[in-house]
């Protein structure tokens, strides 16, 4: 009799049967696709997204974070993305993320400045800001690679490459002049005041200005320069004779040059003139015409 016990031959036993369900394949799908979407957001991201650069201001009055902008020749590089304090509390490092096209600019050399609405004796700058709100303003450089800068605390006098002549004048006092304030060549004006400065002996002041190449020819070694603010008076036989270079210098002061008897010897930049309170009448005489 077989011992009821005893085990089932293998060939005896049930057999399994597998199936393959189609249906885990379509779940792995849902992963793939979901990383294939995550892909294609980050390259669209970085491939319409710069660096980000830092740039260290003594005050950042006006700006907002993901609000204002960079801009540069009236287009949008770039936009704030941040602000923080600095650890001794005296600036304030502002963090803009630049768009893809305008890398360029976080080169040395280039620069940084609020744009605020501004009424001076320089005239009346950034009237859009008070719709749009303050913005950040860059002057491209030309340097090596950085992310990292200094801002302008004032916009600069010269905010695209232009070329000329730089000059130092060298008065007793400013009076009216300031920033901004134009030169003025036979009553046109030629270039602007670029800065002022205390000189080292402490008695003079320093004042550099800028005369735009176009005008370079009519600078000479013998040039005079005297201040064109406010009204000239003279008196003669003749009465009492008040005059002003022009409306704008009477307002916000200026410079006037001449170059009596014509240019006799070419001036090299960087060259320094006394700038005078008031002209000749020799200064000032226009050649008459052949």
């Amino acid at each position: 009799m077989p011992d009821p016990n005893a085990a089932q031959r293998p060939s005896e036993l049930p057999q399994a049967k597998v199936r393959t369900s189609r249906l885990r394949y379509w779940v792995w799908l849902v992963p793939i696709g979901v990383a294939g979407l995550v892909g294609y957001y980050l390259y669209d991201y970085f491939a319409a997204h710069g660096p980000t650069i830092t740039i260290v201001f003594d005050e950042a009055k006006g700006l907002t974070a993901n609000q204002s902008d960079l801009r540069y020749r009236g287009a949008k590089l770039g936009s704030v993305k941040s602000m923080e304090l600095s650890k001794d509390r005296r600036h304030m490092f502002v963090k803009v993320e630049l768009d893809k096209s305008a890398e360029s600019i976080a080169v040395e050399g280039s620069e940084f400045w609020i744009v605020r609405p501004e009424v001076s004796t320089s005239g009346i700058r950034g009237l859009k800001t008070i719709v749009s709100g303050e913005y950040l303003q860059v002057k491209p450089g030309h340097g090596k690679r950085t992310d990292h800068f200094t801002g302008l605390e004032e916009p600069p006098i010269l905010t695209d490459d232009q070329q000329g002549v730089q000059l130092t004048l060298v008065t007793d006092k400013i009076s009216s002049l300031g920033r901004g304030s134009p030169i003025y060549y036979h009553d046109i004006q030629v270039g602007q005041v670029l800065h002022y400065e205390l000189a080292q002996d402490g008695q003079n002041m320093h004042v550099q200005i800028f005369i735009h190449k176009k005008y370079a020819h009519l600078l000479g070694t013998n040039s005079k320069f005297w201040k064109a603010g406010g009204l000239n008076v003279r008196m003669s036989l003749a009465g009492i004779q008040m005059s002003a270079e022009t409306i704008q210098s009477l307002i916000q002061g200026g410079v006037a040059f001449s170059t009596p008897g014509g240019v006799k010897e070419p001036v090299k930049p960087g060259a320094v003139f006394r700038l005078h309170e008031s002209s000749l009448p020799e200064w000032t005489e226009k050649p008459l015409p052949v």
